[in-house]
Order: structure tokens, then C-alpha cells, then sequence
């Protein structure tokens, strides 16, 4: 005979889980309270909350800041973000179910999943912190860039507003992008970086620095998380083969919604 040795809520939270996979629950749709859920599946409100916790870190559900309680994700699937492909021109361009070609890379991996990509945009002239200035070449003060601000959503379709996957801000210096598609809200097939290429400003080289962190209330509240959710904060350094930083991005994602993907060939001797 054998016998379960997870915790209580561990068993709960795969109950629930199940409950969720098989349609019990809906995507989008508001879960019973803790109290209610927990007289369903027999166990007190602290093991129930417990168990909640647990799906919200894997992304199954969400606690929106702006309600109580909490929401079937309407994202089951995580997302992949292949950082050794998706800065490709035929990858960042490829053609979307819709038959358009993808409007970048973010475009394009929620297109794979059947998900629209939605993104509010704030383009304008400024200053970026003094770590990416320093990595820009460019003053910490006055307008020396133009800024990229966006706010990336996934909908499950047409009438869907959106679930927000990721903030990215992108810093692109004055000197090459003052004047240019790149102060335009919308960059076209490809995004930013085929408008770089375009501009004479091709990426040769990628670096990206990965931390793991709690968002803080404001990057919570954008991105419609709970306070103790668990994001990446990836600062993207692209550079021409000339070795000149044409690009920085900080990219703030929920660690529930997202699979980084990372290979490199080896030195066979």
C-alpha cells in the first residue's frame, strides 16, 4: 500500500488542477472563495489558501490586484522565449495563422500558441537609468534616446482584452534613432530590430542578464499579479558587428507565464 507523503495542500492544489484542465474552471472565469473551495474539496481555508498559492506560482491561476479572489488564467500554456532564434529576421518575421508576417519577436511566439498580440506603446525622447546610459554610450540626463515603453498583452481572441505578459522598456540612442520609424509607434514587419537593420544598424551580438525577483506594487499592478508572484527582469544589450550598443531592453515577465530557451554550439576539440 502506498501512501501519499506530499503535503495536504500539494494534493489540493493537483485536485484543483485537474479541476481546471478537465473545464470544471474556464479560462477567465472567477474561481468560488477559499472558504467555499474548501468545504468542496474537504480541507480548512489555510490548506485551500495554501493550494492556491501554489497554482498562482505556476501560473494556472492569477490574483488580480484590482478584485478579490482568484481567476482561472486565461494562459495555461507557458510561452517560450528562445533567445538563440527569435532575434533571426525570418524568425521575428515569420507568417503569422492570420497570413501577415509578425510584427517581431514577441509577435510571432504568441502567434505560435494561437494567441493575439496586443501592445500599448509609449514612444518618446528622454534620458535611460545610468546603468544603460553607461552601456549606451549616451548622458543620464536631457533627452538622449528614444524610449520604447510597452505593455505587451495575449488574447484569446478578437473580443479579448488582453492578459498582460510581459513590460518591456528599450532605450535606443538619439544619435541613430532621433528622426527615424524607430520614434513611430507602430515599426512594421519585424519590429524595431528589422528597422535597425534597415537603418545600417544590423545586431551581430546578444547579451542578456537574467535576475529573478518580487515585482514591486506599480509592476504588480501592470501586469495584474499578486505582490508575491515571482518575475525575470532580463536586461537585453544588443550590439553591431562593429561592437557599437544600438539597444538596450529591460523586459519585467511573469516567471509563471514564461520558458527561457537558451543553446550555443561547442568547441569540439
Amino acid at each position: 500500500m502506498t501512501t501519499d507523503e506530499r503535503p495536504s495542500y500539494r494534493a489540493v492544489a493537483d485536485r484543483l488542477r485537474e479541476a481546471i484542465a478537465s473545464g470544471v474552471y474556464a479560462p477567465g472565469e472567477s474561481l468560488p472563495t477559499d472558504t467555499k473551495l474548501a468545504e468542496q474539496y474537504g480541507c480548512n481555508r489555510s490548506t485551500m489558501s495554501k493550494a492556491l498559492n501554489d497554482l498562482a506560482a505556476d501560473g494556472v491561476i492569477t490574483k488580480p490586484y484590482y478584485q478579490r479572489g482568484a481567476v482561472v488564467s486565461r494562459i495555461q500554456s507557458k510561452i517560450t522565449r528562445d533567445a538563440t532564434a527569435r532575434y533571426q529576421r525570418v524568425q521575428r518575421e515569420e507568417i503569422r495563422p492570420d497570413g501577415l508576417p509578425a510584427r517581431g519577436a514577441a509577435d510571432a511566439e504568441l502567434a505560435r500558441l494561437g494567441l493575439i498580440s496586443k501592445t500599448e506603446t509609449a514612444v518618446y525622447r528622454g534620458a535611460p537609468p545610468a546603468h544603460i546610459a553607461e552601456l549606451l554610450g549616451v548622458e543620464a540626463t536631457g533627452e538622449t534616446v528614444v524610449v520604447r515603453a510597452r505593455k505587451m498583452l495575449a488574447a484569446t481572441g478578437p473580443g479579448d482584452k488582453g492578459t498582460p505578459t510581459q513590460l518591456a522598456d528599450t532605450y535606443i540612442p538619439g544619435a541613430l534613432a532621433f528622426g527615424t520609424v524607430l520614434e513611430q509607434e507602430n515599426t512594421g514587419t519585424g519590429g524595431m530590430i528589422s528597422r535597425l537593420a534597415d537603418l545600417g544598424y544590423a545586431q551581430a551580438q546578444i547579451t542578456e542578464e537574467i535576475d529573478v525577483r518580487t515585482p514591486t506594487t506599480e509592476e504588480a499592478t501592470a501586469l495584474e499579479i499578486s505582490a508575491d508572484q515571482v518575475v525575470y527582469e532580463l536586461l537585453h544589450i544588443a550590439t553591431t558587428a562593429s561592437g557599437q550598443v544600438v539597444e538596450v531592453t529591460r523586459h519585467l515577465m511573469p516567471r509563471s507565464m514564461w520558458r527561457l530557451r537558451y543553446s550555443w554550439a561547442l568547441d569540439q576539440g
